[in-house]
């Protein structure tokens, strides 16, 4: 979910959030398989499926560390126009009118 996510918002490079997308679901399979037995867990398949989900988090780690999130994502580049204070104004006026 947090590879979906960071891919679309564009906070993190997508080429390294794609590595989530792959990884997340090769665990998934992985543990299933080891539920229905085709393969042993702590087998080298498992640890071969744990590897792009393993680069993911190393490497979403150290770009937080290093160079945060993208400042420019779409998400964060539109103006805030929520003024919490004339909000809070308006609902305490509500709330006396009905008192």
């Amino acid at each position: 979910m947090l590879g979906y996510l960071m891919y679309r918002s564009g906070h993190a490079p997508r080429r390294m959030a794609a590595l989530a997308l792959v990884g997340g679901p090769l665990i998934v399979a992985s543990g299933t398989a080891i539920l229905f037995g085709v393969f042993e867990a702590g087998s080298a398949w498992q640890m071969i499926a744990t590897i792009p989900e393993f680069f993911w988090e190393l490497s979403l780690g150290v770009w937080l560390i290093v160079k945060g999130f993208n400042p420019s994502a779409a998400i964060l580049s539109g103006p805030d126009e929520t003024d919490l204070n004339e909000r809070d104004k308006e609902g305490d006026k509500r709330i006396l009118s009905k008192a």
